[in-house]
């Protein structure tokens, strides 16, 4: 009985200390914007917790860093772009994306909306999929953007 009892406490905690697990443990999220909604996730409210990494009026998590942001944002653009464009029919494509960072720098989730049924979903994830912005800030932050592809 006594056995029992603890092969019974193992269980519980082989299914309880994921659920409890720093979110840092948790894998990188990629996925359309419309599956986010479905699956809980509150883009809007998420984009209030995470503020961008530039912004006009410099409120953002790297004022004045516009040129080191670019540096890092524009050839994962590009490779966005390339892929989205891979299942692109006749008409122009616009796919809205917003990525979200840690204050390390690491990329934590990747919500996209409007690429082509035709292209290849998972290698447009692994482009954002383990990056890490080089430059740290004491706050979570995003991105977002649009690719353009006529």
């Amino acid at each position: 009985m006594k056995t029992l009892g603890v092969f019974a406490c193992i269980v519980i905690l082989l299914f309880a200390v994921p659920l409890f697990a720093d979110d840092k443990n948790n894998d990188f999220v990629c996925m359309s914007e419309k599956e986010a909604k479905k699956s809980g996730y509150d883009i809007n409210n998420m984009r209030s917790e995470y503020p961008p990494m530039l912004s006009p009026d410099d409120s953002c998590a790297f004022p004045g860093q516009r040129a080191e942001v670019m540096e890092f944002i524009s050839p994962i653009s590009r490779k966005l772009a390339d892929i989205a464009a891979q299942g692109k029919r006749e008409e122009a494509l616009i796919v809205f994306a917003t990525l979200f960072f840690d204050k390390d720098g690491s990329s934590l989730f990747f919500f996209f909306e409007g690429l082509p049924s035709g292209a290849d979903r998972d290698a447009f994830c692994n482009v954002v999929k383990g990056s890490v912005f080089p430059l740290q800030s004491d706050i979570p932050y995003s991105y977002c953007f649009t690719l353009r592809i006529s």
